[in-house]
């Protein structure tokens, strides 16, 4: 499995950025490629959500589950084609009271070959602007509000 990863060190605490992505039914309103996202399944520590996603000019439907530590870690996992295998780790690491280190990993191995050398060379700059626009978030969300 080849993994991308990106990090930003952003002025929101572990926790807000941690509730920001976990909230993934409100993904549609600001993350790009996002159509739509539906929680199918909550629990303690684990939540299968349903998205429409497009990425390199391709939509798809994909079924994920989801692991998680409060405020750590998530990690996310699905078989959805166009993927044969899919994971996905979001870490917060603490800096102070009101900012964190945000690094998000992605691991894929897709069902058909010919589809990797398009999804590839889009991946690096989506996860560069997936950080970017959960900051944005975080500022719109909670503003001064920080810690």
């Amino acid at each position: 499995m080849e993994r991308h990863q990106a990090h930003r060190r952003v002025s929101f605490s572990a926790p807000q950025m941690f509730d920001l992505v976990l909230d993934v039914e409100r993904y549609p309103e600001f993350v790009p490629g996002y159509r739509a996202a539906k929680v199918l399944r909550r629990e303690a520590n684990f939540l299968e959500a349903e998205q429409v996603v497009t990425l390199a000019g391709m939509q798809g439907r994909i079924v994920s589950s989801a692991t998680y530590e409060r405020p750590r870690c998530i990690e996310i996992q699905s078989q959805d084609e166009p993927f044969s295998r899919l994971r996905i780790e979001w870490d917060f690491q603490g800096i102070d009271r009101g900012s964190c280190e945000a690094h998000l990993s992605v691991f894929f191995d897709l069902e058909f070959s010919w589809i990797e050398s398009l999804v590839d060379g889009a991946v690096q700059p989506f996860l560069s602007r997936v950080l970017a626009t959960f900051d944005q978030r975080a500022e719109s969300v909670y503003g001064d509000g920080r810690g």
